[in-house]
């Protein structure tokens, strides 16, 4: 019996621990999140325009061009990756939220085993 409930005590250790780091990538992902949304306002008034295009063809020699370009790829690839990021910690989220999902249902499955368990022991020992 004390094996059972210092288990289920570890149990609960383990999903407050879990609780923590969730809080704490869920914080994380609302920062990244309101970042990219104001990254997307802030570019809202250039889609569908010609700035890239003008900012490329406004390079005043064949290097400045090679540099223009390879910024706007910098950009991109920077863009991506942070759109990566997100959905990388997003599905860890998740993992972490089915992780805690999984131990109550464990703990709970314990402790109505432990309370069958006295039971029976109980009354066995009144010989019922």
């Amino acid at each position: 019996m004390d094996s059972i409930e210092s288990s289920v005590q570890q149990t609960n250790a383990s999903i407050e621990k879990l609780k923590v780091q969730i809080k704490e990538k869920e914080d994380s992902i609302k920062e990244r999140d309101q970042l990219m949304k104001a990254r997307l306002v802030e570019m809202q008034p250039y889609v569908g325009s010609n700035n890239f295009i003008d900012f490329l063809m406004g390079a005043s020699s064949f290097t400045d061009l090679l540099r223009r370009t390879s910024i706007v790829g910098e950009l991109n690839s920077y863009e991506q990756e942070q759109i990566e990021l997100l959905n990388k910690e997003k599905k860890e989220l998740k993992l972490k939220q089915d992780d805690v999902t999984l131990k109550k249902r464990i703990i709970r499955g314990t402790e109505k085993r432990c309370e069958s368990t006295k039971g029976r022991s109980i009354r066995n020992q009144r010989g019922e």
